[in-house]
């Protein structure tokens, strides 16, 4: 064998260790997948539960609230338009006032 051939021959071995602990290194991660996924699976379902309990939950609180405030806003709007027509009634009474003014005559006429 010359060395050609035993260089050769080297990095063939050098290349099927490097392949053989690639493999065991994928085995490796392989394996901590799994594992992994056996412990996330009920943690993620338990998440999931947790968070439509939460959600559903948080619903119903806001659906109670809306429902007390409703009249709290019907109230308002209520009072919103009273104040608008009272406010449009005391508008009037002083425009008429304003004309029945216009209309007398003043101390002071000019001819």
């Amino acid at each position: 064998m010359n060395i050609g051939q035993i260089a050769g021959l080297i990095a063939a071995i050098a290349f099927a260790v490097l392949v053989i602990a690639i493999v065991v290194v994928l085995i490796s991660i392989n394996q901590t997948i799994r594992i992994l996924k056996k412990h996330i699976e009920p943690i993620a379902s338990d998440a999931d539960q947790i968070t439509a309990t939460t959600t559903k939950s948080l619903l119903n609180d806001l659906t109670s609230k809306v429902e007390r405030l409703d009249p709290v806003v019907q109230a308002t709007a209520d009072l919103g338009s009273t104040v608008s027509h009272f406010t449009d009634k005391i508008l009037i009474k002083k425009r008429l006032k304003l004309s029945a003014k216009k209309q007398k005559p003043g101390k002071w006429l000019t001819t």
